[in-house]
This record gives structure tokens, C-alpha cells and sequence, in this order.
């Protein structure tokens, strides 16, 4: 029986230390914060100051919740202490990258993604950087968006292929292609004199001070032959006149081969011809009508422009020429002077 007491009376000792373990552990708990995060104050538990009562509100400020039966003011701060909760970790930001086209559907136009033919000649058909530079070409005459992109062509020419890509767009195309070669051959450059009969230029002009000078007969030669041959026109051709013998050597890096011509030299006085003589077919020096468009008729220079143009259909010597002129548009005429011809001459003209 007296055992049974002991007993009993150790469980109930038991149970009434509970609480004490409890508080014991949060006390230590509220000693690891530092002052300031304590809830009442810096004041630690135990010491003066410290009570089990409610923390009273400061005067002007909203009373706080009130504590749930049972639970004091220290223990719901501890209850939702958040002071030791991981927050750590990337924080999410709004992807603000611009999103680039797809290459596939700037490419869209070319048909079952086929370039067709590329042009190159014979020598470079089986050398990749040529080729890939006629794939390019071929590829921006085809999509016009494409031109000044960074395009980048890694060609197989075993396959006739090339992978196409951009920094300027997304992804990659595989694109066929066919190499068509071109023999690259020049046009002969007899070929494109055999109008010239005999060979024989006929007469150049030059002054009778210059008649002994290489130079200018080599100049007044090439004036010959571009007004004979108007093919020639903006060719790159080449003379070598041997004066003592009147005749040139023709050569030219747009044609194949090279022709000798003779010519003769005949001599003026030097005078320029006189611009109203050149002009004396237009009636009453008034050239007309000249066509501009609405937005340049008040534009001096589109009329000048559509001036000159107007002027050369009517007078055809004058091609080539180096025709100044000035036009007054509130006067509706045009002074025309030029570095060929002495003098200078006022037109009337209608826009």
C-alpha cells in the first residue's frame, strides 16, 4: 500500500514539472535573441521588469491582437517568430530580352527551302569561300530583309547545301543549292570594232599646239572611237599612239585582245564653236515643255536636271557635253554656258 503511494504521488510530481521544463526551454530560446528582437522591451527575462502581464500599447498607437486564452503575449511572439526562416535563394525577374525572328520565317519565301543556281566561275566553283560568297548574294537578292544582316554560311559542296544562320535571327536553315558555272570569257575587243572599216579611225581633232603632244592625241583618239563605237562608252580602254607612224594600239580590261587603228591628225585653229550655233535649232530659243514631277517643280535643281535632258534630246551634239546651267523658275528661263563652247545662250522653257 505504501508503495502504491510513492508511486502515485511521483507521477503527479512528474506532471506538475511540465510546465516548469517548458518554460524553461522557451526562457532559453528568448535568451538567444538579442534585446532588441524581444518582445516587451530590452529587458531579459528574470530580471526586474520582467512579468507574465500583457504588454500595454503606447498611448496614440492601435492596440495590438488580443492574446488567445491561454497563450501569453511572449509565447504568440514566439509562435510566429520568422526571424530564423530561410529566405534565401534568386529571386525571380520578368524575362525583358527582346525575342528575335526565326530565321525559318524570314526564309519562308524561298520554296522547299531550295536556293537554286549561284553563280561562279569556272576557276572557283570548288572553292568554298567563293561559292559560299554567291550563295550569299544569291540569298539576299532573293530575300531583300536579309541585306547588312550578320549572315553566317557553312556550305557543303559535297551536298550542296549550306546551314545558314544570323545573330539577328533565331535558329538555323539548311537551304539547298545548284553551282552554275559561267566561263567568264571576255567579248573580243575586234569584235567590238569590226565597224571600224580597215581598221581606220579617220580624222581626230586636235589644236595645232597639241598636235605633237602624246597625250592629247591619245585624248582626242578616244573621243573619236567612243563616238564611233558607243559601246566603248565608260570602258576602261587603253591607247598607245605612235605618232610617227599614225596609228594606236586599242586595249581594254572589259574585252579580250587588243587592236591597232590608224588614224590621222587633222589640226583647228583652237577657236570653240560658238554655243548659239549648237543651239541654233531650237526656234525662237525657246526649249519648251521639261517634265518634273509635282514635288520638284519648285525644286531648282530637279528643274535644271530635267532641263539638260530636254536640251541633249533636241541638240544631240551636245552629249556628253559639259553644259552649265542657271535657271530662274520665277522668270521661266535657263543661261547655258559650257567649257566646249564659246559663249552662252538664254532659253525659255515651261514646267
Amino acid at each position: 500500500m505504501k508503495k502504491s503511494k510513492f508511486l502515485l504521488l511521483g507521477s503527479v510530481a512528474s506532471m506538475a514539472a511540465i510546465p516548469f521544463v517548458a518554460a524553461k526551454c522557451g526562457g532559453t530560446k528568448e535568451e538567444n535573441k538579442k534585446p532588441a528582437e524581444m518582445p516587451g522591451g530590452t529587458e531579459q527575462p528574470g530580471k526586474p521588469g520582467d512579468t507574465d502581464q500583457p504588454a500595454q500599447p503606447n498611448p496614440g498607437t492601435t492596440p495590438s491582437t488580443p492574446a488567445k486564452p491561454g497563450k501569453t503575449p511572449e509565447r504568440m511572439a514566439q509562435d510566429t517568430d520568422v526571424s530564423g526562416a530561410d529566405i534565401s535563394g534568386s529571386i525571380k525577374t520578368p524575362d525583358t530580352t527582346a525575342t528575335k525572328t526565326k530565321l525559318s520565317d524570314a526564309l519562308k519565301t524561298i520554296a522547299n527551302n531550295n536556293l537554286g543556281k549561284v553563280q561562279v566561275s569556272k576557276e572557283d566553283k570548288d572553292k568554298k569561300e567563293k561559292v559560299e560568297e554567291a550563295i550569299k548574294t544569291a540569298l539576299v537578292a532573293k530575300v531583300t530583309t536579309l541585306k547588312g544582316k550578320d549572315l553566317k554560311l557553312k556550305a557543303d559542296l559535297s551536298k550542296n547545301n549550306v546551314v545558314v544562320s544570323s545573330n539577328d535571327f533565331e535558329g538555323e536553315v539548311t537551304l539547298k543549292f545548284e553551282v552554275e558555272t559561267s566561263s567568264g570569257a571576255k567579248a573580243k575587243l575586234s569584235d567590238a570594232l569590226k565597224t571600224i572599216a580597215n581598221n581606220n579611225l579617220g580624222k581626230v581633232q586636235v589644236s595645232k599646239e597639241d598636235k605633237d603632244k602624246k597625250e592629247k592625241v591619245e585624248e582626242a583618239i578616244k573621243t573619236a572611237l567612243v563616238a564611233k563605237v558607243t559601246t566603248l562608252k565608260g570602258k576602261d580602254l587603253k591607247l598607245k599612239a605612235d605618232l610617227s607612224k599614225n596609228n594606236v594600239v586599242v586595249s581594254s580590261n572589259d574585252f579580250e585582245g587588243e587592236v591597232t587603228l590608224k588614224f590621222e591628225v587633222e589640226t583647228s585653229s583652237g577657236a570653240k564653236a560658238k554655243l548659239s550655233d549648237a543651239l541654233k535649232t531650237i526656234a525662237n530659243n525657246n526649249l519648251g515643255k521639261v517634265q518634273v514631277s509635282k514635288e520638284d517643280k519648285d525644286k531648282k535643281e530637279k528643274v535644271e536636271e530635267a532641263i539638260k535632258t530636254a536640251l541633249v534630246a533636241k541638240v544631240t551634239t551636245l552629249k556628253g557635253k559639259d553644259l552649265k546651267l542657271k535657271a530662274d523658275l520665277s522668270k521661266n528661263n535657263v543661261v547655258v554656258s559650257s567649257n566646249d563652247f564659246e559663249g552662252e545662250v538664254t532659253l525659255k522653257f515651261e514646267v
